[in-house]
């Protein structure tokens, strides 16, 4: 029984070899005959679905490879867009600073006919029948 199988894996062997060498040959000399024509037809599958696997790792390792620039690019990009909106929120105050100031600036213009002093409130009161306010400025302050 075992001498049946190693004359098997002899034949087997011989096959795969008589292929290899046919496949050598035809790549070496490129010839175009019957056997040739047969072999390109029958191995062209296999040729196609090896090269679409190797394309795929390909593909793979390639993107792989590349995410690392991928996360330094995004790390970047994170950093710049933080930068942005830190710039976004000081352009919002200066937005409101700005109007701030010019409603300051048009009580002023309407104060034209009145001296004006500057002062700041230190002190106030209320009860029912009026509201005070006491400021830093008066006839004794210096």
């Amino acid at each position: 029984m075992s001498s049946f199988f190693k004359r098997k894996g002899v034949i087997a062997a011989a096959i795969i070899t008589a292929v290899v060498l046919l496949c050598a040959a035809i790549a070496h000399f490129g010839g175009t005959n019957p056997v040739s024509n047969v072999l390109r037809t029958v191995f062209s599958p296999f040729q196609n679905g090896f090269s679409y696997i190797v394309n795929k790792v390909t593909d793979t390792t390639d993107f792989i490879r590349e995410m690392n620039g991928y996360k330094e690019e995004n790390a970047r990009l994170v950093g710049e867009i933080n930068e942005l909106k830190k710039q976004n929120r000081d352009v919002a105050n200066y937005r409101e600073e700005n109007e701030r100031l010019k409603e300051t600036l048009e009580l002023q213009n309407s104060l034209e006919n009145y001296s004006t002093v500057a002062a700041s409130v230190i002190a106030y009161s209320s009860n029912n029948w009026y509201d005070t306010i006491q400021i830093s400025k008066g006839s004794l302050a210096v």
